[in-house]
């Protein structure tokens, strides 16, 4: 299962759908392209210094005082990956704890 989480200015993508063989895994193709849209996204379209490690199976994402237009394009990410773990919800699970005390698990109860 790949785990979208979010917490103190960091987002974390790991792990793997396993819907498909390697190669063959369009969940985890969909999932892969969000963080590497969203890193260039910020960098380019705001001029936002954010800090990137995409690796495959992992990527991470730092970041601090986020313009409104960066965090505009953090909440579309979301809205991407969040269509994707409805879609496929036994393949992607989405924690957000964007705010102390409160956790919001997407995943279609899965």
């Amino acid at each position: 299962m790949i785990q979208i989480i979010e917490r103190n200015g960091r987002i974390t993508v790991s792990g793997h759908a396993n819907y498909k063989p390697t190669g063959e895994d369009i969940v985890c193709a969909a999932i892969s392209a969000l963080p590497q849209t969203l890193a260039a996204s910020v960098e380019e379209l705001t001029g936002t210094g954010i800090k990137c490690d995409l690796r495959r199976g992992n990527a991470v994402i730092e970041y601090e005082d986020l313009t409104e237009d960066a965090q505009l394009l953090v909440e579309s990410f979301f809205i991407g990956a969040e269509g994707i773990a409805e879609a496929y919800p036994q393949c992607v699970r989405i924690v957000r704890k964007d705010r102390p005390g409160v956790e919001v698990v997407k995943s279609n109860g899965r």
